[in-house]
Protein backbone atom coordinates (compact mmCIF):
# COMPACT_ATOMS: atom_id res chain seq x y z
CA UNK A 1 0.00 0.00 0.00
CA UNK A 2 1.52 3.36 -0.58
CA UNK A 3 2.27 5.55 2.31
CA UNK A 4 -0.69 7.87 2.61
CA UNK A 5 -3.44 4.54 2.99
CA UNK A 6 -4.22 3.49 6.35
CA UNK A 7 -6.94 1.33 7.45
CA UNK A 8 -9.43 3.98 8.16
CA UNK A 9 -9.30 5.56 5.09
CA UNK A 10 -8.77 2.75 3.10
CA UNK A 11 -12.47 1.24 4.77
CA UNK A 12 -13.80 4.53 4.30
CA UNK A 13 -12.47 5.17 0.60
CA UNK A 14 -14.12 1.60 -0.13
CA UNK A 15 -17.49 2.17 0.64
CA UNK A 16 -17.79 5.78 -0.51
CA UNK A 17 -16.21 4.47 -4.04
CA UNK A 18 -17.65 5.54 -6.95
CA UNK A 19 -17.13 5.39 -10.57
CA UNK A 20 -17.92 7.94 -13.15
CA UNK A 21 -19.23 6.53 -16.76
CA UNK A 22 -16.65 5.21 -18.81
CA UNK A 23 -15.60 7.22 -21.98
CA UNK A 24 -14.60 4.90 -24.84
CA UNK A 25 -12.45 6.09 -27.88
CA UNK A 26 -11.09 3.98 -30.60
CA UNK A 27 -7.56 4.79 -31.37
CA UNK A 28 -7.57 2.84 -34.13
CA UNK A 29 -9.05 -0.33 -35.44
CA UNK A 30 -6.24 -2.32 -36.67
CA UNK A 31 -4.77 -5.22 -34.74
CA UNK A 32 -1.70 -6.10 -35.75
CA UNK A 33 0.80 -8.30 -33.08
CA UNK A 34 3.77 -8.15 -34.49
CA UNK A 35 3.06 -3.82 -33.22
CA UNK A 36 2.48 -4.60 -29.89
CA UNK A 37 4.99 -5.35 -27.61
CA UNK A 38 4.34 -8.61 -26.47
CA UNK A 39 7.06 -11.38 -25.25
CA UNK A 40 7.73 -14.52 -27.00
CA UNK A 41 7.95 -17.70 -25.25
CA UNK A 42 11.27 -18.35 -23.09
CA UNK A 43 10.44 -21.71 -23.12
CA UNK A 44 9.93 -21.88 -26.81
CA UNK A 45 12.52 -18.97 -28.19
CA UNK A 46 12.00 -19.92 -31.53
CA UNK A 47 8.20 -19.59 -31.78
CA UNK A 48 6.39 -16.30 -32.87
CA UNK A 49 4.72 -14.35 -30.58
CA UNK A 50 1.22 -15.80 -30.29
CA UNK A 51 -1.94 -14.92 -27.95
CA UNK A 52 -3.54 -18.20 -27.74
CA UNK A 53 -2.23 -21.71 -27.79
CA UNK A 54 -4.09 -22.66 -30.66
CA UNK A 55 -2.04 -20.81 -33.23
CA UNK A 56 1.25 -22.42 -31.96
CA UNK A 57 0.63 -26.19 -32.60
CA UNK A 58 1.12 -26.38 -35.80
CA UNK A 59 4.77 -25.01 -35.40
CA UNK A 60 5.49 -27.40 -32.33
CA UNK A 61 3.68 -30.61 -34.57
CA UNK A 62 6.53 -29.58 -37.36
CA UNK A 63 9.25 -29.14 -34.74
CA UNK A 64 8.29 -32.60 -33.00
CA UNK A 65 6.07 -34.95 -35.36
CA UNK A 66 4.39 -37.60 -33.36
CA UNK A 67 6.14 -40.74 -33.28
CA UNK A 68 3.72 -42.92 -31.50
CA UNK A 69 7.04 -43.54 -28.89
CA UNK A 70 8.62 -40.51 -27.43
CA UNK A 71 5.97 -38.04 -28.88
CA UNK A 72 2.47 -38.34 -28.95
CA UNK A 73 -0.32 -35.86 -29.31
CA UNK A 74 -1.34 -34.64 -26.04
CA UNK A 75 2.67 -33.36 -25.70
CA UNK A 76 1.89 -30.76 -28.20
CA UNK A 77 -1.29 -29.54 -26.78
CA UNK A 78 0.41 -28.97 -23.62
CA UNK A 79 3.97 -27.05 -25.30
CA UNK A 80 1.53 -24.89 -26.81
CA UNK A 81 -0.39 -23.92 -23.51
CA UNK A 82 2.87 -23.84 -22.10
CA UNK A 83 4.56 -21.48 -24.83
CA UNK A 84 1.64 -18.96 -24.45
CA UNK A 85 1.30 -19.26 -20.68
CA UNK A 86 5.25 -18.38 -20.19
CA UNK A 87 5.18 -15.41 -22.48
CA UNK A 88 2.04 -14.06 -20.70
CA UNK A 89 4.08 -14.64 -17.27
CA UNK A 90 7.08 -12.95 -18.36
CA UNK A 91 5.00 -10.19 -19.12
CA UNK A 92 3.56 -9.66 -15.85
CA UNK A 93 5.54 -10.97 -14.13
CA UNK A 94 7.99 -7.84 -14.70
CA UNK A 95 5.56 -6.04 -12.59
CA UNK A 96 4.73 -8.57 -9.91
CA UNK A 97 4.38 -12.43 -9.75
CA UNK A 98 1.77 -14.76 -11.29
CA UNK A 99 2.66 -18.40 -11.20
CA UNK A 100 1.02 -21.01 -13.71
CA UNK A 101 1.65 -24.10 -15.59
CA UNK A 102 -0.03 -26.64 -17.87
CA UNK A 103 -0.37 -30.25 -19.11
CA UNK A 104 -1.95 -33.83 -18.44
CA UNK A 105 -3.70 -33.50 -15.13
CA UNK A 106 -3.10 -37.05 -14.83
CA UNK A 107 0.37 -38.21 -15.87
CA UNK A 108 2.64 -36.55 -14.91
CA UNK A 109 0.20 -34.08 -13.47
CA UNK A 110 -0.36 -30.47 -12.99
CA UNK A 111 0.26 -28.02 -9.67
CA UNK A 112 1.59 -24.75 -9.26
CA UNK A 113 1.99 -22.66 -6.28
CA UNK A 114 -1.01 -23.71 -4.13
CA UNK A 115 -3.11 -25.59 -6.43
CA UNK A 116 -3.21 -28.75 -8.20
CA UNK A 117 -5.80 -30.48 -10.51
CA UNK A 118 -7.09 -33.78 -8.84
CA UNK A 119 -5.24 -36.84 -10.59
CA UNK A 120 -7.82 -38.60 -12.78
CA UNK A 121 -7.69 -40.05 -16.07
CA UNK A 122 -9.15 -38.73 -19.17
CA UNK A 123 -11.84 -40.84 -19.28
CA UNK A 124 -13.24 -39.80 -15.84
CA UNK A 125 -12.71 -36.21 -16.78
CA UNK A 126 -14.90 -36.74 -20.35
CA UNK A 127 -17.78 -38.85 -18.11
CA UNK A 128 -18.15 -36.45 -15.70
CA UNK A 129 -17.96 -32.97 -17.61
CA UNK A 130 -15.60 -31.00 -15.11
CA UNK A 131 -12.56 -32.04 -12.77
CA UNK A 132 -11.81 -30.62 -9.43
CA UNK A 133 -8.94 -28.08 -8.89
CA UNK A 134 -7.27 -28.87 -5.49
CA UNK A 135 -6.72 -25.33 -3.03
CA UNK A 136 -5.93 -24.58 0.15
CA UNK A 137 -9.35 -23.42 0.38
CA UNK A 138 -10.94 -26.61 -0.74
CA UNK A 139 -11.74 -28.47 -4.61
CA UNK A 140 -13.17 -26.30 -7.08
CA UNK A 141 -15.32 -27.97 -9.84
CA UNK A 142 -13.72 -26.96 -13.38
CA UNK A 143 -15.99 -27.89 -16.20
CA UNK A 144 -14.55 -29.42 -19.68
CA UNK A 145 -13.84 -26.94 -22.43
CA UNK A 146 -13.96 -24.21 -19.73
CA UNK A 147 -12.26 -22.37 -17.04
CA UNK A 148 -12.87 -21.18 -13.78
CA UNK A 149 -11.90 -18.48 -11.55
CA UNK A 150 -11.49 -18.89 -7.28
CA UNK A 151 -11.34 -15.87 -5.12
CA UNK A 152 -11.23 -16.53 -1.63
CA UNK A 153 -10.45 -12.94 0.59
CA UNK A 154 -6.75 -13.62 0.33
CA UNK A 155 -6.11 -15.81 -2.84
CA UNK A 156 -6.82 -15.61 -6.28
CA UNK A 157 -6.31 -18.41 -8.98
CA UNK A 158 -8.09 -20.02 -11.95
CA UNK A 159 -8.07 -23.04 -13.54
CA UNK A 160 -8.89 -24.48 -17.33
CA UNK A 161 -9.89 -28.17 -18.90
CA UNK A 162 -8.96 -27.46 -22.33
CA UNK A 163 -9.97 -31.14 -23.39
CA UNK A 164 -9.34 -34.83 -23.07
CA UNK A 165 -7.34 -36.89 -24.93
CA UNK A 166 -8.03 -40.73 -24.44
CA UNK A 167 -6.57 -41.19 -20.64
CA UNK A 168 -4.72 -37.30 -21.05
CA UNK A 169 -6.76 -34.28 -20.26
CA UNK A 170 -5.34 -30.99 -20.54
CA UNK A 171 -5.19 -28.45 -18.23
CA UNK A 172 -4.15 -25.07 -17.06
CA UNK A 173 -3.63 -23.70 -13.71
CA UNK A 174 -2.80 -19.85 -12.81
CA UNK A 175 -2.34 -18.03 -9.31
CA UNK A 176 -1.58 -14.36 -8.88
CA UNK A 177 0.77 -14.55 -5.69
CA UNK A 178 1.18 -10.51 -5.79
CA UNK A 179 -0.76 -8.04 -7.91
CA UNK A 180 0.41 -5.82 -10.22
CA UNK A 181 0.44 -2.36 -9.53
CA UNK A 182 -0.41 0.24 -11.69
CA UNK A 183 1.22 2.43 -13.75
CA UNK A 184 1.01 -0.75 -16.07
CA UNK A 185 3.24 1.21 -18.93
CA UNK A 186 4.03 -1.93 -21.08
CA UNK A 187 1.98 -5.01 -23.16
CA UNK A 188 0.36 -7.74 -20.84
CA UNK A 189 -1.84 -9.94 -23.08
CA UNK A 190 -4.70 -12.44 -21.42
CA UNK A 191 -4.00 -15.81 -22.14
CA UNK A 192 -6.41 -17.84 -24.31
CA UNK A 193 -6.25 -21.76 -24.42
CA UNK A 194 -8.31 -22.64 -27.67
CA UNK A 195 -10.96 -19.79 -26.93
CA UNK A 196 -10.69 -20.24 -23.22
CA UNK A 197 -10.14 -16.61 -21.98
CA UNK A 198 -8.13 -16.75 -18.62
CA UNK A 199 -8.43 -13.25 -16.35
CA UNK A 200 -6.02 -11.18 -14.92
CA UNK A 201 -5.52 -9.33 -12.24
CA UNK A 202 -4.05 -6.07 -11.03
CA UNK A 203 -4.25 -3.47 -8.61
CA UNK A 204 -5.24 0.14 -9.01
CA UNK A 205 -3.14 2.27 -6.86
CA UNK A 206 -3.76 5.85 -7.35
CA UNK A 207 0.00 7.82 -8.02
CA UNK A 208 -1.40 9.91 -4.52
CA UNK A 209 -3.61 10.75 -2.49
CA UNK A 210 -7.02 12.48 -3.79
CA UNK A 211 -10.63 12.69 -3.67
CA UNK A 212 -10.84 12.06 -7.32
CA UNK A 213 -8.74 9.93 -9.30
CA UNK A 214 -8.38 9.38 -13.13
CA UNK A 215 -8.41 5.95 -14.46
CA UNK A 216 -6.97 5.54 -18.38
CA UNK A 217 -6.89 2.00 -19.87
CA UNK A 218 -5.61 1.40 -23.52
CA UNK A 219 -7.00 -2.16 -24.55
CA UNK A 220 -6.54 -3.55 -27.67
CA UNK A 221 -8.99 -6.69 -28.96
CA UNK A 222 -9.21 -8.79 -31.90
CA UNK A 223 -12.69 -8.53 -32.50
CA UNK A 224 -15.68 -6.49 -30.91
CA UNK A 225 -15.84 -7.87 -27.25
CA UNK A 226 -17.40 -7.27 -23.92
CA UNK A 227 -15.08 -7.28 -20.99
CA UNK A 228 -16.44 -7.33 -17.52
CA UNK A 229 -14.80 -5.40 -14.65
CA UNK A 230 -14.95 -6.08 -11.19
CA UNK A 231 -13.41 -3.56 -8.55
CA UNK A 232 -12.44 -5.87 -5.41
CA UNK A 233 -11.32 -5.08 -1.88
CA UNK A 234 -7.52 -5.95 -1.85
CA UNK A 235 -7.96 -6.82 2.07
CA UNK A 236 -10.82 -9.67 0.86
CA UNK A 237 -11.00 -10.23 -2.60
CA UNK A 238 -14.40 -11.65 -2.07
CA UNK A 239 -15.89 -8.01 -1.86
CA UNK A 240 -16.79 -6.27 -4.53
CA UNK A 241 -16.70 -2.50 -4.81
CA UNK A 242 -18.30 -1.89 -7.69
CA UNK A 243 -18.43 -3.18 -11.30
CA UNK A 244 -18.82 -2.51 -14.86
CA UNK A 245 -19.27 -3.68 -18.52
CA UNK A 246 -17.30 -2.13 -21.54
CA UNK A 247 -18.03 -2.53 -25.03
CA UNK A 248 -14.99 -2.97 -27.09
CA UNK A 249 -14.79 -2.92 -30.42
CA UNK A 250 -11.98 -4.67 -32.63
CA UNK A 251 -8.50 -2.69 -32.73
CA UNK A 252 -6.86 -0.48 -30.00
CA UNK A 253 -9.54 1.30 -27.27
CA UNK A 254 -9.06 3.82 -24.44
CA UNK A 255 -10.92 4.02 -21.80
CA UNK A 256 -11.08 6.93 -19.69
CA UNK A 257 -13.76 7.33 -16.31
CA UNK A 258 -13.30 9.18 -13.04
CA UNK A 259 -13.14 7.81 -9.68
CA UNK A 260 -14.43 9.56 -6.46
CA UNK A 261 -13.95 8.98 -2.95
CA UNK A 262 -14.02 10.28 0.73
CA UNK A 263 -11.71 10.77 2.33
CA UNK A 264 -9.95 9.48 -0.75
CA UNK A 265 -9.98 7.13 -3.85
CA UNK A 266 -8.41 4.01 -2.08
CA UNK A 267 -6.68 1.26 -3.82
CA UNK A 268 -8.66 -1.65 -5.10
CA UNK A 269 -7.98 -4.69 -7.01
CA UNK A 270 -9.39 -5.32 -10.94
CA UNK A 271 -10.57 -8.21 -12.28
CA UNK A 272 -10.55 -8.14 -15.49
CA UNK A 273 -12.46 -11.33 -17.75
CA UNK A 274 -12.69 -11.13 -21.57
CA UNK A 275 -14.77 -12.55 -23.46
CA UNK A 276 -13.91 -16.02 -24.96
CA UNK A 277 -12.82 -16.87 -28.30
CA UNK A 278 -11.46 -13.45 -27.85
CA UNK A 279 -7.56 -12.33 -28.10
CA UNK A 280 -6.57 -9.06 -25.14
CA UNK A 281 -3.81 -6.93 -25.14
CA UNK A 282 -3.63 -4.53 -21.89
CA UNK A 283 -1.47 -1.61 -23.22
CA UNK A 284 -1.91 0.95 -20.35
CA UNK A 285 -3.36 1.38 -16.91
CA UNK A 286 -2.76 4.58 -15.19
CA UNK A 287 -4.47 5.83 -12.06
CA UNK A 288 -3.84 9.82 -11.38
CA UNK A 289 -5.19 12.19 -8.96
CA UNK A 290 -7.09 15.38 -10.47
Amino acid sequence: MPAWVTPQNQAEGERRFRLGRPDIRLVTSKFDLPEFRLSKSPLFPDLPVALDSVELKPQIEQMAPVDRVEIVEWMHESAADNAITSARLAEYNRYSYIAGTCGDGYIPGVRVANISFQRVDGYTVSRNGYCNLLTPYGTFSVPLRGGRTVIQPDFLAWGGIKGTSWIQYYSQALQWVRLARTPITSDVGFISYGGIAAPHFFAQTPDEESERVRVTMRIASNKDQRIALAYRSPSNYTRVIDQQTLDLRQGENEISFIVASYPSVPVVALHSQPSNYTQTVLREYRAEAI
